[in-house]
């Protein structure tokens, strides 16, 4: 009985935060408990759901690391290439 939401909601779509709440929330029956992890960044959607009844219950925090490589130029090189 325990539902999980996450939302990332673009900053030009504030204006619809209350409507994708409510939209996410019908997905889920009267009885279960549901749990929603909100950004601090995301001030509309926490206001949102306090709006709804949430209440916030503890903090998480978000480490990320880059494990992308960069990419190197490539460069002109002579060489002593004969043509015949």
């Amino acid at each position: 009985g325990r539902g999980r939401l996450e939302l990332i909601l673009h900053p030009e779509c504030a204006s619809l935060t209350a409507d994708i709440v409510d939209f996410a929330l019908r997905n889920f029956t009267n009885g279960e408990s549901v749990f929603i992890m909100a950004s601090d960044y995301s001030a509309p959607l926490g206001d949102a759901l306090e709006r709804r009844g949430f209440k916030p219950e503890g903090e998480f925090a978000v480490l990320a690391k880059s494990i992308a490589r960069r990419v190197r130029e490539p460069t002109a090189t002579r060489t002593s290439l004969v043509v015949e």
